[in-house]
């Protein structure tokens, strides 16, 4: 399935999470972060995006829930290319996206 990024910006307004990771080992800088998370029986929609834009899957089992499918991209290239596709088609997102990337490009890698 070839998603295009205005079919991409849409999900992201409605399902995705932009995020700035801080993590606890005091040896790592905070990092920008995306993710977004379907049932199993869209999972082909998280394929596809992995397939675009890089990333990986995991599976989150939560006892009495169906299992949910989560889509990780924080590689900080691949992220930084991900918003720039997405920036002009982004409504509700949009300023979280911005925000992340402005401190990306300021600070290199690392946020």
């Amino acid at each position: 399935m070839k998603l295009s990024s205005e079919y991409v910006a849409g999900l992201v307004d409605g399902e995705g999470c932009f995020r700035i990771v801080k993590p606890t080992n005091t040896s790592h800088y905070p990092y920008g972060r995306f993710m977004m998370g379907f049932t199993e029986k869209d999972s082909f929609i998280l394929q596809s995006l992995k397939k675009k834009y890089g990333g990986s899957i995991h599976i989150n089992k939560k006892s009495g829930y169906k299992d949910v499918l989560i889509w990780f991209l924080d590689a900080q290239k691949k992220l930084l290319y991900f918003i720039d596709d997405l920036l002009p088609f982004l409504i509700l997102k949009k300023d979280k996206a911005l925000e992340i990337r402005s401190k990306m490009l300021e600070g290199g890698e690392a946020i």
